[in-house]
C-alpha cells in the first residue's frame, strides 16, 4: 500500500534540481529552485512545477466522467483518477508548505523568476478542478474550493500581468508556459457554470480568452525567430493545446452544452495544435526524461475534455470516433508519464528539470 508520506518520499527523491535558464543567455545561465543551496544538498521540497501532475490527472478524471454522458463507461474510471489526483495534490501541497516555512527564499525565487512564476497556475488550476469534481459529493465544500480557487487564479493573472507589462523582458523569457496562469482563469469556468455563477463564468471566460488571443502571437513569434527552446522546455510546447482546448470547452460550460460555430472553432484549433506538437516530435524526443514531461497530461486531457463534450453535442459515430481516440490517447500519455517516473525513481536516473 502507498501512503500518502511514502508518495511524498517518492516525489522529493525523484525531483533533482529544478534549474531555469534566466537572463538574456538562456541556454547558459540557470537558477536552481529546487529548495537547496546547492547540487549536492538535499532538497527540502518540491519545485512548483511539479503540481503540474496533479492538474494533469484531475483533467484526465475529468475528461473520463464527461465520457459518461455519451457511452457506458464504468464511473469508477474517472473517479479513481480523480481521487489519485486529490490525493497528489494534498500530498505535494504539505510538502509545499513545509518548504516555504523551511525556505521561504526558494519561493520567493521561484515566484521572481520570469518562467518559473507562471507554474503557480498550476496550483490553482489543480483547485479549480478538483472542485468541479467535488461538486456532486459535496457542493458546499467544492463551492468554497472553487471560490478560493478562482480568486487566486485571478489574483496570479493579474499580478504576473502587472510584472510582464511594469517590467522589461528578454524575448527569451516568453515560453508557453506564460499560458498557464491564463488557464486558470478558464478552467474556473466549469466549477462557475455548475454551481450556477453564470456571469462570473463569463467575466472568467473573457479575461481568459483577451489574454490567450494578445499573448498567443508573441509566443509564436518567439518560437519562430528567436533562439530555440532549450531541449528540457521542448515539453511545454505541448502547453500551446491547453488553451483553446480548455476555452472551448468552459465556452460550452456556459453556452448550455451547444456545439456552436466557435465553440468548433476553438476544439479544432486545439486539435490542430496537437498535431503541431506531434509533428515536432523530432524537436521534443531530445528531452531527457524528467518533471517538465508532467507537462505533456494537462494539455492531452484538456483536448479530450474537449472533444468528449463534442461528441456529447452531436452524438454522431464521427464526433464519437474522434473523442474515443483522443481520450484513449491522453489516457496513454498520463500513464506513460506515471510509469515513467516511477521507473526514474526507481532507477534513480531522474534528470533536473532544466527549463
Amino acid at each position: 500500500m502507498v501512503t500518502p508520506w511514502a508518495f511524498g518520499h517518492f516525489l522529493l527523491r525523484s525531483q533533482g534540481i529544478f534549474a531555469l535558464p534566466v537572463g538574456k543567455d538562456s541556454t547558459q545561465r540557470s537558477v536552481q529552485f529546487s529548495g537547496a543551496g546547492s547540487a549536492g544538498e538535499k532538497p527540502n521540497g518540491p519545485p512548483i512545477a511539479w503540481f503540474a501532475s496533479a492538474m494533469g490527472l484531475a483533467s484526465l478524471g475529468l475528461a473520463w466522467r464527461a465520457a459518461g454522458a455519451t457511452v457506458r463507461v464504468p464511473s469508477q474510471i474517472g473517479e479513481t483518477i480523480l481521487a489519485v489526483a486529490a490525493l497528489v495534490f494534498a500530498t505535494l501541497a504539505t510538502l509545499y508548505v513545509r518548504k516555504a516555512l523551511r525556505s521561504p527564499e526558494s519561493v520567493r525565487k521561484e515566484y521572481a523568476d520570469p518562467i518559473v512564476s507562471s507554474y503557480f497556475g498550476t496550483v490553482t488550476i489543480s483547485l479549480s478542478l478538483l472542485a468541479a469534481a467535488l461538486i456532486p459529493y459535496a457542493r458546499s465544500a467544492g463551492t468554497i474550493l472553487w471560490a478560493l480557487s478562482a480568486t487566486a487564479s485571478l489574483a496570479l493573472l493579474l499580478l504576473l500581468l502587472r510584472r510582464w507589462v511594469a517590467t522589461r523582458h528578454d524575448l527569451a523569457h516568453i515560453t508557453p508556459a506564460w499560458f498557464i496562469p491564463i488557464v486558470g482563469n478558464a478552467v474556473s469556468v466549469y466549477a462557475a457554470v455548475a454551481l450556477g455563477f453564470i456571469e462570473v463564468g463569463w467575466f472568467l471566460f473573457a479575461a481568459a480568452l483577451l489574454c490567450w488571443l494578445t499573448l498567443q502571437p508573441l509566443v509564436f513569434y518567439r518560437l519562430i525567430f528567436h533562439d530555440a527552446i532549450p531541449p528540457r522546455l521542448t515539453p511545454s510546447l505541448a502547453i500551446l493545446v491547453s488553451s483553446p482546448a480548455v476555452l472551448a470547452s468552459a465556452w460550452f460550460a456556459l453556452e448550455g452544452g451547444a456545439a456552436d460555430p466557435f465553440f468548433r472553432i476553438l476544439a479544432f484549433k486545439a486539435l490542430f495544435l496537437a498535431l503541431l506538437v506531434v509533428m515536432l516530435t523530432k524537436v521534443t524526443r531530445r528531452a531527457p526524461f524528467s518533471a517538465a514531461w508532467w507537462g505533456y497530461t494537462f494539455p492531452a486531457a484538456a483536448l479530450a475534455g474537449a472533444f468528449e463534450r463534442y461528441a456529447e453535442a452531436l452524438r454522431t459515430p464521427f464526433a464519437s470516433g474522434i473523442g474515443w481516440t483522443i481520450l484513449v490517447a491522453a489516457t496513454t500519455i498520463v500513464a506513460y508519464v506515471s510509469l515513467r517516473a516511477v521507473l526514474a525513481y526507481a532507477r534513480h536516473l531522474f534528470h533536473p528539470v532544466a527549463l
